[in-house]
């Protein structure tokens, strides 16, 4: 028994290790984007109104962003709006896609281009914020936004578009998402600071398990909601590296759970708990090899983690109604671990249904809620 948690948590930490590599792997190519520089000369604009959606027979239909719109693999989307006002050579324009190439065409003449044929695996380019310095606007030009995604049916999810002054615009993007990044990395410091105090106790003789499967859990966790979150870093570059994290933690998750989970139950439903977690960590290396052969993406397989992730929490579930009904526990180790459990279990559930549904808002907002209550 004890030889089985042994080796599972060091498989466990070499595909950790594995995916670490991935990722630095990944930060290698640099995605064409072009930069913006200027001096504060003025005040941002949101470009949410006066869009139109236009298609390939030469129709338009009005739209509002954000929105998010459903084409085949490799059909473009193409926005195109009326400039109601001039601006100055070198004001900026910023919008943020998902896993998606972009171009900005001003007149009929491209003035931006995000994406690249030179990555080390996949089809998709990153989640981006397009940060464009465009040339002199009149009054009555045309700007047109081409967005394109390599993904089968994947929808591209267009965000608000700023246009102004570069420097006030930074600044205001940076003051609207910085605090959800924040969140997030206290997170991954308090994660990583269980670890460190079961690492510290260990060396008085005390059994900590529990207390070190909890601080990786979090750690992992954190490490995919802060790389998912839509903000404009200062020290980040266009690479792969953000994505391939968040789908490489994403995937590492649920084994880090049940790791923890295991230190909580009874010895009898080890095997099972454990059992899970092969299965996990059987799943997190198919689909890596199978994104390496450039077969499907990560994204592409979601499906896939969301059954199993549904399927895990039905295990867990009657695991804990076993348990009950078997031993009948009075303590809080119980209901407080059944509680938050719950608590973090709807928390998925509505990060899942979001995806599904298609809800622009910041990724993770509901497993941060969670992650504070458990």
């Amino acid at each position: 028994m004890k030889e089985e948690k042994e080796l599972l948590r060091g498989l466990f930490f070499a595909v950790a290790l594995f995916g670490v590599i991935l990722v630095i792997w990944a930060s290698g190519p640099r995605f064409e984007a072009k930069e913006i520089q200027g001096e504060s000369t003025g005040t941002i604009q949101n470009l949410s109104s006066g869009w139109s959606l236009v298609s390939d027979t030469g129709g338009s239909l009005p739209v509002t962003l954000p929105c998010r719109l459903k084409t085949e693999e490799d059909e473009p989307v193409v926005l195109q709006r009326i400039m109601e006002a001039s601006q100055i050579a070198g004001q900026g324009l910023c919008f943020y896609t998902v896993h998606s190439m972009a171009e900005v065409w001003l007149n009929e003449q491209p003035v931006y281009r995000f994406g690249t044929e030179e990555r080390p695996f996949g089809k998709g380019e990153p989640s981006n914020w397009n940060l464009v310095k465009l040339p002199q606007v009149r009054e009555g030009d045309v700007l047109t936004l081409k967005i394109s995604s390599h993904y089968r049916n994947t929808p591209k999810q267009i965000y608000t578009v700023w246009t102004g002054d570069a420097v006030n615009m930074m600044e205001y993007l940076v003051s609207r998402y910085l605090g959800h990044g924040v969140v997030c990395f206290l997170f991954l410091t308090a994660g990583a600071a269980l670890m460190l105090a079961a690492f510290l106790m260990k060396k008085m003789q005390r059994d900590v398990c529990t207390l070190g499967c909890l601080g990786l859990f979090v750690v992992i966790l954190s490490a995919w909601m802060l790389s998912s979150v839509p903000v404009i870093w200062p020290f980040r570059t266009n690479t792969y590296a953000a994505t391939v994290l968040q789908d490489i933690s994403r995937l590492l998750c649920p084994m880090a759970y049940l790791l923890y989970f295991e230190q909580r139950v009874p010895k009898r439903y080890g095997r099972l708990v454990r059992g899970m977690a092969y299965v996990f960590l059987v799943n997190f290396l198919v689909q890596t090899g199978i994104q390496l052969a450039n077969i499907l993406d990560f994204m592409e397989m979601n499906m896939i983690n969301h059954i199993l992730l549904a399927a895990m929490v039905c295990v867990l579930m009657g695991i804990l109604i076993h348990w009950f009904l078997k031993d009948r526990p009075r303590s809080f180790n119980y209901y407080g671990g059944l509680a938050a459990m719950v608590v973090l279990m709807l928390a998925v559930f509505l990060e899942t249904r979001s995806y599904y549904l298609g809800n622009i808002k910041v990724v993770g907002g509901y497993l941060r809620l969670g992650l504070v209550i458990y």
